[in-house]
Formats: structure tokens, sequence, C-alpha cells
């Protein structure tokens, strides 16, 4: 034997021990039933994650639905955001925010400043677009 992977025996070893990690790990599926949470992800548009220095943003942006952007003759909608944040530690602290709504938003810039994200956040119609902030810690959003 020239050694332990060339012999049969060591082919033996490595498929037992894969067989032991895989079966160690049993996956499973669950029924989601929760309106609220099943209307919320239907929802969904987009969704993006920010990696700051110190933070980490999910932004989901959602429809919602047709008419609400309020444009005469027109179903068009408007769309919120859902933000999540969190920071970056073992066990981190995480908080869930939602702003809104907004007719035809689009994010456009982002600056980190460690503790804070600021994220310029361009909505309207073609003709009056207006750009505002917001300004994401761990603690709150504020919208400028």
């Amino acid at each position: 034997m020239k050694g332990p992977f060339k012999s049969h025996y060591g082919i033996l070893f490595m498929s037992c021990l894969m067989f032991i990690s895989i079966a160690g790990y049993s996956q499973s599926v669950t029924k989601v039933t929760d309106k609220n949470l099943i209307n919320t992800l239907s929802s969904v548009e987009t969704f993006n994650l920010e990696k700051g220095k110190d933070l980490c943003v999910g932004i989901f942006m959602i429809t919602n639905g047709s008419g609400s952007a309020n444009v005469p003759e027109a179903d068009e909608v408007s769309n919120s955001y859902i933000i999540s944040v969190s920071d970056f530690a073992e066990h981190p602290i995480s908080k869930v925010f939602t702003v809104g709504p907004f007719y035809n938003p689009k994010i456009t810039a982002k600056n980190d400043s460690g503790e804070k994200i600021t994220f310029t956040l361009e909505h309207g119609g073609s003709t009056n677009r207006k750009r505002n902030s917001l300004i994401i810690d761990l603690d709150n959003i504020i919208y400028k």
C-alpha cells in the first residue's frame, strides 16, 4: 500500500466520513401560515444587502398594491421599504423598520461613516423628482 487514499480502506474511510457529515444535517420543509408574513413576502419587489464598516443593512422594497400611488386615471403602485439593520457582533443586534410610501423610488447613493449609513433616495414622477436621505444607524432611521 502506497498511501491511505490509494487503498480500498482509504476510500471506505473517506466515504464513511462523508456519510457521517451529511447525515448530521436534517432538512425540513414547513408551510408558512402567518397571513401577514405571506402578504409581506409576496409583495417584495427587490432586495439589496448593503454591508458597511459597522452595520449590515437589508433593504426590501415592497409594492403597496394597485392604485396606491394615487395617480389620476392610472393604477400605478407606490412602494415602501422594510429595512433590517444589524451589527457584526457574534450575537448581532437586529432591528427592523418600515419607511414609505414612495412613488417610483430609487436609491441612488450610499455613504458609510461607520456607525451610520446614509442612502440618497429619489422618488416621485419624472417631472417632479424629490431627493431625500435615509440616515440609518442601529437604533433608528431618519428620513430627511
